[in-house]
């Protein structure tokens, strides 16, 4: 399986973890004994992406991929045990340093978190 970001296959990343979150309503609250009343309105996914040396090529196609507000993403699923698509937005993109001998990004790290 390849990680599909805008319907384009990007370098796998070397560190690829899926966060399963529960969206609450503020209605979500505990009782006089405790015990939690919860709304629960939402399961979505975060995926929190790293990738190591990459080529300007490859780290352009994968940053550009995520340019735009919503972007289709592929990715598997430990919950369905599958392939999922889902919409996600990435949020803040690091590259930390640029290997001017090489001509190669260290590295690029980013979370993807579900519309």
């Amino acid at each position: 399986m390849a990680l599909l970001i805008g319907g384009a296959a990007v370098a796998a990343p070397k560190s690829f973890q899926v966060n399963l979150i529960d969206l609450d309503s503020d209605k979500s609250n505990r009782n006089a004994k405790g015990v939690l009343m919860r709304d629960r309105i939402r399961q979505m996914r975060k995926l929190e992406c790293e990738w190591g040396p990459l080529k300007s090529s490859e780290i352009k196609v994968i940053l550009q991929a995520v340019n735009p507000v919503g972007v289709p993403v592929t990715y598997p699923d430990p919950y369905t045990g599958n392939d999922q698509t889902r919409t996600f937005y990435a949020g803040d993109r690091t590259a930390p340093a640029y290997d001017f001998s090489n001509e190669t990004w260290l590295g690029l790290k980013m979370d993807l978190i579900e519309v």
